[in-house]
Order: C-alpha cells, then sequence, then structure tokens
C-alpha cells in the first residue's frame, strides 16, 4: 500500500480554500460597487429634489403676476449651475413658461423659445425619472392651488465627476 504524502492533501485543501477567498473578495467587492450606486442615486435624487422643490417655490409668485422676465431670469440662474442640464416650467395645462438650456464648456445657459404643450405630471407632489445620462424631476408650483409644475434636469455624469475630483483631492 502507496502512502500519500500529506503535502499532496494539502494541497487540494489550499486550493479550494483560496478560490473560496477570493469568491468572498468578488462577493464583498460586487456588493460595495452595489452600494455605492445606490448612494450615488440617492443623493441626486435627493439633491435634484432640493433644486426642484426650491425652484417651485422661487417661481410661484412670478406666475401668479405673469412675470416672466422674472421667471426667465430664475431659469437662467438655476440652469447656471454646472450639474443642470435644463430647466422647464409649465402651467396646469402644460403650455410651456419658460424653458432654459443649461451651460455646457463652450455655450452658457440660454432660454430655449420652442413653446409647445407638454402634458404635466399625473402626480399630485413631485416625479422623478432616471435616464441613462440624466435624472429629470417634476415638482409641483403651488401658491394655495396649483399654478405649475417645474423639470429640472440634473447630469448624472457631473456627480461621477465631481466625486472623481474629490477623490482625487484627498
Amino acid at each position: 500500500m502507496e502512502r500519500i504524502a500529506p503535502t499532496r492533501l494539502l494541497l487540494p485543501i489550499i486550493l479550494t480554500a483560496l478560490g473560496g477567498i477570493v469568491m468572498l473578495v468578488v462577493a464583498g467587492a460586487l456588493w460595495v460597487i452595489q452600494s455605492n450606486s445606490y448612494m450615488v442615486e440617492q443623493y441626486q435624487l435627493r439633491d435634484g429634489n432640493l433644486i426642484a422643490e426650491g425652484l417651485a417655490n422661487a417661481v410661484a409668485a412670478d406666475l401668479v403676476r405673469s412675470d416672466y422676465g422674472a421667471l426667465e431670469e430664475r431659469l437662467l440662474q438655476t440652469a447656471s449651475d454646472p450639474s443642470v442640464r435644463s430647466v422647464l416650467v409649465i402651467d396646469v395645462q402644460g403650455q410651456v413658461l419658460g424653458y432654459v438650456k443649461g451651460r455646457s464648456p463652450d455655450v452658457p445657459a440660454h432660454p430655449v423659445f420652442d413653446h409647445h404643450k407638454i402634458p404635466p405630471p399625473r402626480t399630485e407632489h413631485m416625479q422623478a425619472e432616471m435616464h441613462p445620462d440624466f435624472l429629470s424631476i417634476w415638482h409641483i408650483v403651488k401658491v394655495g392651488i396649483d399654478v405649475g409644475w417645474v423639470r429640472v434636469d440634473i447630469a448624472t455624469n457631473y456627480y461621477a465627476q465631481s466625486m472623481d475630483k474629490v477623490k482625487r483631492e484627498v
């Protein structure tokens, strides 16, 4: 009867253990990536909702007074934020009252005068839609009654670039 060397018995056990460790590390890394993606998405949603809610509150008086010059100025100011792709204000019937595209590296924020009707959301307060490269948030404009909606489109790749910049600085 032939004796098997103890090292030959340990080799399969060690390889199995290493394989298990590698699988645990990969599973852990995937979990961290998933958690990080969820946290970034939640941050974007919170940030976008704050911008949309603030804009809705700011333009409410302009809509009541029909002061479209002040409305456009507020939209231009909001669209100057580098994370904002565009801002839109519609009345409750969906008529566009103001639309401003956000700035890009070579083009400043500017109004768009293509005023067609856009169906308002079918919710009572706020609606968020995640697109591949931006987040679109609708928020109701109220002054006792509903007077319109604002939509803010937030560039999602802006947050990834900002986080990379913060990591490089740290």
